[in-house]
């Protein structure tokens, strides 16, 4: 797949930020006037019944990956130590760049953690693992990729991530 641009990745990782309903298109919709509209969306808003808008991606054509990142328990003494590894990994992907997190989750036995994510790169996806295999200490051997089509809504907020179901929660 070709490389997309750097300033499309990041306009669609910022798009979390600023993706609203237009209060001329609701109010169209439900045939109401505009400034009914406007207060209506600022009024449910207000309390709280939305917290923030999200884009729905469709990524068919973009570089899009399900990465799993296998952390082997029996490569710690304490199993405290691998959950502590499993949450720097968390932080790693929330905060790195180059790519942008569609959705993650992670399942565990008593012989690994697996931790799985969608992501849309807008870098290298070779330079990502790099990265991501030096800030961390991880094994090339233990992280998997494969090339996917995703659609859905991206998990671009700080939420958490949970063990086994996708968590996608806003700002």
């Amino acid at each position: 797949m070709d490389k997309v641009p750097i300033e499309i990745g990041e306009m669609l990782k910022e798009l979390r930020y600023c993706i609203r309903p237009s209060a001329v298109l609701l109010a169209r919709r439900l045939n109401i006037p505009r400034s009914t509209a406007h207060h209506r969306i600022k009024q449910i808003e207000t309390q709280g019944h939305v917290r923030g808008y999200l884009p729905i991606l469709n990524t068919q054509g973009l570089p899009t990956y399900l990465m799993q990142i296998r952390i082997n328990r029996e490569d710690f003494l304490f199993d405290e130590d691998s959950m502590n590894t499993l949450g720097r990994i968390k932080e790693y992907l929330k905060q790195c760049q180059g790519f942008a997190l569609l959705a993650t989750y992670w399942t565990e036995d008593k012989q690994q953690i697996l931790l799985s994510s969608v992501i849309f790169c807008y870098d290298s996806i070779q330079k990502i693992l790099d990265d991501l295999c030096q800030q961390l200490s991880i094994d090339h051997e233990n992280i998997e990729y494969f090339s996917v089509q995703a659609e859905g809504i991206p998990d671009f907020g700080p939420g958490t991530f949970s063990q086994g179901e996708i968590r996608n929660e806003t700002d």
